[in-house]
């Protein structure tokens, strides 16, 4: 004897109705994961779509900054050229003080540093204004 005999039912109906209960929390559990994946299936589009603002922003301030650094580069250029030049000068004066040229000899003889630091150091501050140039695209 069944113990749910008392209740009046059969061992078959019990036996559908425990797969019809079955079959339903099946159904209302896939029922759930379409309600939710539903909810949920926008997140990464929102994600990918904010990510995507996030970066012409990003894309945009930065054009500007470089594109500022640029035409500051460029209106101070000349400036850039002097004051190298004048620091080229001072080194070039000490490194012939340092081997006992007179300030008088600097000016008035050909000697050591006309004839040889002084080209050597303007080729190298060439060549050094020359890479600047072609790192921001000049040449």
């Amino acid at each position: 004897m069944s113990p749910y005999a008392f209740c009046g039912l059969s061992t078959e109906r019990l036996s559908a109705l425990a797969v019809e209960l079955a079959s339903h929390r099946r159904a209302r559990r896939e029922s759930d994961r379409h309600v939710y994946g539903r909810l949920l299936t926008p997140v990464p589009f929102v994600g990918d779509g904010g990510q995507r603002i996030v970066d012409a922003g990003t894309t945009a301030y930065m054009t500007d900054a470089n594109a500022k650094v640029d035409a500051a580069t460029r209106e101070n250029m000349i400036n850039h050229d002097d004051d190298g030049q004048r620091e080229l000068y001072a080194i070039l004066r000490q490194a012939a003080m340092e081997r006992r040229l007179a300030p008088s000899e600097l000016d008035s003889t050909p000697g050591e540093f006309e004839d040889r630091l002084q080209p050597t150091a303007e080729q190298w501050y060439q060549n050094g204004i020359k890479d600047a140039d072609m790192k921001m695209g000049e040449r």
